[in-house]
């Protein structure tokens, strides 16, 4: 398992104890230590010795991720958060599945939503089954991050995790980027079970960078259209203080068309604090008429 890390970790000793608990315990776990507190990191060591911490070999959460596929000893890497919960029978499962598949490269499920204090509040709706193509269009992500298992070689072969959406130097859409990739050499499959407990907070990334999230979404459909022609597609870095970054802009239209590229005008317009809540919601509303 690959498990990345930063900061004060509020929820990370959950995590660590509900991968103890099980059905198939896991031969490694690698905590990426992406600036974790000193304090954290002597606690994981005393209570979980088996643990293998190993510093991010970069800085930021690709780096981490790309850390812990470069030193993992085995052939699949499980996914998990930091601040998320494992079903006990997930990697059971998930090792089941890839024993029965060779041609399976990726695995996700679907994910309890929980709250900071562990209560349920419902679960995912994701597309289950094979969704190998429906990955491939690129029109939007399918599956949870925390909760995949995908083969070490399959996801070696398209080139990692890349820093291709970044914002404030805070890299966006990595997963849905990779996923892309990996339709192109293998399988993928999101089961009908949630396998996983995701925990939203205030201050996880997707609520922190609500709005970017929503531009690196439509960015890397963008790149999809724009690698299955054979092309690499230019990464893309955005600053607060920076004037607006046309070029990503015009990158959208010309993968996306006209109204793709709007939503994503919009997104930027309103991120950069240009025009308010109440316009961005009118505008939105406006191009699906």
């Amino acid at each position: 398992m690959v498990l990345p890390a930063h900061g004060a970790s509020a929820y990370l000793f959950h995590t660590l104890n509900s991968i103890s608990f099980s059905t198939l315990i896991p031969n490694e776990l690698l905590l990426i230590d992406d600036g974790i507190d000193s304090d954290v990191v002597k606690d994981v060591a005393l209570r979980f010795p088996s643990v293998r911490i190993l510093p991010n070999e970069g800085s930021g959460l690709v780096d981490a991720l790309n850390t812990g596929i470069r030193n993992t000893r085995f052939d699949l890497v499980a996914r998990i958060d930091a601040d998320d919960l494992m079903e006990p029978e997930r990697l059971e499962i998930q090792m089941r599945a890839f024993r029965n598949d060779p041609g399976l490269v990726l695995f996700g499920s679907q994910v309890t939503y929980i709250n900071e204090l562990g209560v349920s509040g419902g679960c995912s709706n994701y597309f289950t089954g094979d969704i190998t193509d429906l990955t491939r269009a690129g029109d939007s992500c399918l599956l949870a991050h925390p909760s995949v298992m995908y083969k070490v070689e399959a996801v070696n072969t398209v080139g990692g995790y890349r820093k291709i959406f970044r914002v404030n130097d805070v890299d966006l859409a990595e997963d849905f980027d990779l996923w892309i990739r990996l339709s192109r050499v293998g399988r993928i499959v999101n089961s009908d079970q949630a396998l996983t407990r995701y925990r939203q907070h205030g201050s996880q990334l997707s609520n922190l960078h609500r709005i970017p999230q929503e531009m690196s979404s439509i960015y890397i459909s963008a790149v999809s259209k724009f690698e299955d022609c054979g092309r690499t597609a230019p990464s893309v870095s955005i600053h607060e203080t920076e004037s607006m970054n046309w070029i990503s802009i015009k990158f959208v239209a010309s993968q996306l068309g006209f109204r793709d590229a709007s939503r994503y005008f919009i997104e930027y317009l309103a991120y950069k604090k240009l025009i308010g809540g109440s316009i961005r919601r009118f505008l939105t509303r406006l191009l699906r008429l």
